[in-house]
């Protein structure tokens, strides 16, 4: 079974062109993993974002694919881009935030909402 968490990350760039150019280069890497992880991408075509969204996920450091996630957030700031990411285990006190923004690039705070409650319909 294993732990599971829902992760969810947006990079931005300073416009389409730019997103554009990391993803080319992103697609040429033959590290492990890179290709799953670009795969999952969804990429907003009226804007400068690259969207990733997983629901119970094993995210553990160990697995190629999340180690892939990791380095393109890395990636995008060092690119000049700006990152958010969110990560919500199972349990209750489990959540991350990060966050690099690039000189000039906003970051894309807009773009996730974090809740996490109990309710009833």
């Amino acid at each position: 079974m294993g732990y599971r968490s829902d992760v969810k990350y947006v990079m931005q760039f300073m416009d389409k062109d730019a997103r554009d150019t990391f993803v080319a280069v992103q697609k040429i890497c033959n590290d492990d993993g890179y290709e799953e992880a670009i795969k999952d991408w969804d990429l907003d075509t009226h804007m400068d974002r690259i969207y990733f969204s997983a629901d119970g996920w094993k995210w553990y450091d160990s697995f190629p694919v999340v180690q892939a996630h990791e380095d393109l957030l890395s990636k995008c700031y060092e690119m000049g881009g700006a990152y958010v990411f969110y990560r919500i285990g199972e349990n209750w006190d489990d959540m991350e935030e990060r966050y690099e923004c690039s000189d000039g690039m906003e970051c894309p705070w807009d773009a996730i909402q974090v809740n996490r409650s109990v309710d009833f319909c």
